[in-house]
């Protein structure tokens, strides 16, 4: 018989119980529909096959768009009262004085944060598969989408765990979370193309390098996984070597981050008391 963790069930029957989850996916599919009705309401039809691709492209650009801004700014808000909100309600010291151990709470917490999220992804397939009438997507680069679409989800519940372990109050760790994401997407891309212009400026006449806060940054995989992406020549770091893709380098650099923000949440989940 599997074993389930108890923290995991019990948030998945409290977080998945209720009208508000079919409402919120109802409502998010309805926006996502809106916006290829959108699309698709030009007056012209295509008359051959690149005109068709052109369209299917704009399309695929356009629900991706939306849905990583969706992603953007509904992660963070998943898993930022994970812990916080146990401290809130004085129920942490209850769940430290079982026998689950630190990793298993925090990642019972984490699992059950981003399932309600990659719900939502995975209710967006159907949407996303109207690309595939018309052409100009390859199914490499559709898959490519939405492994970014996952290693972001992870990277941001993450950051936003790490915060909700480290303050006391579930709002100030929704708003504490809320900006560190604007800052590692917005402000980190404003800072990469600062960063990249400056290189290219002393160095005339060749491709400057991909800034090292660039790899971070989870548009830049989104970026880079587009139809026609301009990144795709761009020079970056395991391209010669390894031979990955732009974007590929990036969902290592989120895996990276999210470990380091799962590792240093355990660490400060417990407190460990040292004999002098």
């Amino acid at each position: 018989m599997i074993r389930v963790n108890a923290v995991l069930g019990k948030e998945l029957t409290t977080r998945m119980r209720g009208w508000r989850a079919a409402a919120i996916i109802t409502g998010y599919l309805a926006f996502l529909a809106a916006v290829s009705l959108a699309v698709l309401s030009s007056p012209s039809v295509p008359q051959s096959y690149a005109e068709s691709a052109n369209l299917g492209k704009n399309l695929f650009t356009w629900l991706a768009g939306f849905q990583m801004a969706l992603i953007i700014f509904v992660t963070p808000a998943s898993t930022a009262d994970a812990i916080s909100g146990e401290r809130q309600r004085q129920t942490l010291d209850l769940l430290l004085a079982t026998r689950l151990s630190s990793l298993s709470i925090v990642l019972g917490k984490l699992v059950a944060g981003l399932a309600f999220d990659l719900l939502l992804i995975l209710c967006s397939l159907p949407l996303f598969s109207l690309v595939f009438l018309f052409g100009g997507v390859s199914p490499d680069q559709f898959v490519s989408m939405f492994v970014v679409f996952l290693a972001t989800t992870l990277l941001l519940g993450s950051l936003a765990l790490f915060i909700s372990t480290v303050t006391r109050r579930s709002g100030a760790a929704i708003v504490i979370s809320m900006l560190c994401t604007l800052g590692l997407t917005v402000g980190l891309a404003l800072l990469s193309i600062y960063l990249a212009a400056t290189t290219a400026s002393s160095t005339p006449g060749g491709t400057p390098p991909m800034p090292v806060t660039a790899y971070f940054d989870p548009l830049l995989g989104f970026a880079a996984a587009l139809p026609d992406s301009m990144f795709a020549a761009s020079a970056h770091f395991s391209a010669g070597p390894l031979h990955l893709a732009l974007w590929q380098d990036q969902v290592l650099a989120d895996l990276i981050l999210s470990a380091l923000c799962i590792l240093a949440s355990v660490r400060l989940l417990r407190p460990h008391w040292v004999l002098r």
